[in-house]
C-alpha cells in the first residue's frame, strides 16, 4: 500500500507587541484547532523560535522569558497528551543574547517535567551493549 502523508502547518498570527497571555492563548487556540481538524496525529514537528521574546528586533513581540518556557511546555503537553504523538522540537529564531538563556531554561524545564532522561544512560545486563554484555 502506498504511504499517504498529510502535513499540517499551523501558524499563530498575533499583532506586534503581543505579550504572554494573548500569545499563549493564541497558541492554545491553534493547538485546539489542530486537534479538531486532525484527530489522528503521528508526529509533531515543533519550530520553537525565540524571536517572540520582548526586545527581539525581528520578532517584535512582547513575550517574556517565562512565556517562552510556558509555550514550550504547552506544546509538549499537547503533543504527548492530547495528540499522543512523538515530538521533534527544532530551535530557531531569536536574535538577542536572552535567547540562549531562555532556551536553556526551557530545555531544563521540559527535561524535568517530562522526565526526558529517565532510563537513558543506565547500563544493565538487559541493555544491548551494556557493561555486562561487554564483559561476557
Amino acid at each position: 500500500m502506498p504511504c499517504v502523508c498529510v502535513c499540517v502547518c499551523v501558524c499563530v498570527c498575533v499583532c506586534r507587541g503581543t505579550a504572554d497571555d494573548a500569545y499563549l492563548s493564541a497558541v492554545q487556540s491553534a493547538l485546539n484547532k489542530v486537534t479538531t481538524d486532525h484527530p489522528h496525529i503521528d508526529l509533531v514537528f515543533y519550530n520553537a523560535g525565540t524571536d517572540v521574546l520582548v526586545g527581539d528586533p525581528l520578532g517584535r513581540l512582547g513575550v517574556s522569558e517565562a512565556g517562552v518556557v510556558q509555550r514550550d511546555e504547552l506544546v509538549w503537553r499537547w503533543a504527548m497528551g492530547t495528540a499522543r504523538a512523538p515530538i521533534v522540537m527544532c530551535l530557531s529564531g531569536g536574535y538577542t543574547q536572552a535567547s540562549a538563556k531562555v532556551i536553556a531554561e526551557s530545555l531544563t524545564n521540559l527535561t524535568a517535567k517530562f522526565k526526558l532522561t529517565e532510563g537513558h544512560g543506565s547500563n544493565t545486563s538487559n541493555d544491548a551493549g551494556g557493561s555486562d554484555a561487554a564483559a561476557t
